[in-house]
């Protein structure tokens, strides 16, 4: 008999409850990721909504990025041991030549189909767009960058052309962009940096 009365008093303290209503109790400030935003140190200048932070110089001529001459070097030396090799062995001589062809490539054609040639601010202040050397466009959320080396490598690479990897990051990466997604932003020297302050911190991404 005691607990058919306690029961149903506990049951009726719950119900009388009043239920939170998450959708109004939390601000739409409160529910967006907290990202280590940056905030320039002067005012920014926008045309069309949009900033260019990095561009290639279009003056002038272009020279070979050091990686291509790497691959090109690397791959070059595996084909002529190949070469050599196939006196001897002329099936394993010529596979060997074929994939450190096929190689270089893959290489050449990887680094110039993400190269990115241009970086442009966008008004919203979260996002840039890409323009890629293959003539399209890519608007990217700064938060999900990471660089892959200190950005004090482009301080040797003062009058060279350079391609500086970022890399889409574990963490904060998103549905469009798989984690390990890679794009080169291809320069010719400082010259292509119009901006070192909001540079820095896009490669950092904030």
């Amino acid at each position: 008999e005691m607990n058919a009365k306690v029961v149903p008093r506990a049951l009726s303290r719950l119900l009388a409850i009043p239920r939170a209503n998450f959708a109004t109790a939390i601000s739409p400030e409160a529910m967006r990721p907290a990202y280590d935003y940056y905030y320039p140190a002067q005012k920014l200048e926008f045309v069309d909504g949009k900033m260019t932070i990095f561009k290639q110089s279009t003056l002038g001529v272009k020279l070979t990025p050091y990686e291509i001459k790497e691959t090109t070097v690397k791959n070059f030396l595996g084909i002529l041991g190949g070469w050599i090799y196939g006196g001897t062995f002329p099936l394993v001589g010529h596979l060997c030549m074929f994939g450190f062809a096929a190689n270089w490539c893959y290489r050449v054609f990887y680094y110039m189909w993400n190269a990115v040639v241009e970086i442009s601010l966008l008004e919203n202040g979260e996002e840039v767009e890409f323009t890629f050397k293959k003539g399209n466009k890519l608007k990217v959320p700064i938060h999900i960058l990471e660089k892959m080396e200190d950005e004090k490598s482009l301080v040797e690479t003062f009058a060279e052309p350079f391609l500086f990897e970022l890399q889409v990051g574990e963490v904060h990466a998103v549905k469009k962009f798989k984690p390990g997604k890679t794009f080169f932003l291809y320069g010719q020297g400082q010259e292509a940096i119009k901006n070192g302050e909001i540079f820095r911190a896009i490669i950092n991404g904030k």
